[in-house]
């Protein structure tokens, strides 16, 4: 059975960047000028971003996309001893693909807080400083002091 792969993803190997280095089956990476579309989303980011974005990438356990797809078996676990936030950018279409809005994706039913202006990679979103100033106020929330950057 083959794996579910992220549109626009290959074996990590045939990569220029991760050719060199020696790779268990199953690891993917984005191809040459991919990331764009697969982590990112339209007018939520500075396109200045995107030549970072692809000297940067890394790899993806084909196994983690399975998860997603829910392809793959998971186990019950108990419920986490310590509080999860669990946020998703509004049009992240990786976990939110049936309807690139995950405001409205069944797939994102558990989600606490949808991150506005953001794909994928809310980091280098355009919604990243209200979902920073979110994190801080749900933290604060659980009894968790953090002291904000100046």
């Amino acid at each position: 059975m083959r794996s579910p792969q992220v549109p626009r993803s290959y074996p990590a190997e045939q990569d220029r960047k991760f050719a060199k280095k020696s790779w268990a089956p199953g690891y993917l990476t984005t191809r040459p000028g991919a990331r764009a579309k697969a982590f990112l989303y339209p007018g939520t980011y500075d396109p200045a971003v995107l030549t970072h974005e692809e000297r940067l990438k890394d790899t993806l356990a084909s196994a983690e996309l399975r998860q997603i797809s829910g392809g793959g078996k998971t186990t019950s676990r108990p419920p986490a001893s310590l509080p999860a936030l669990y946020a998703l950018g509004r049009h992240d279409t990786i976990v939110c693909g049936r309807t690139s809005d995950c405001g409205k994706d069944p797939n994102a039913r558990s989600t606490e807080f949808i991150v506005p202006d953001s794909g994928h990679s809310i980091n280098v979103s355009k919604g990243a400083r209200l979902f920073y100033e979110h994190t801080f106020t749900w933290l604060e929330s659980k009894g968790i002091g953090v002291s904000q950057p100046g």
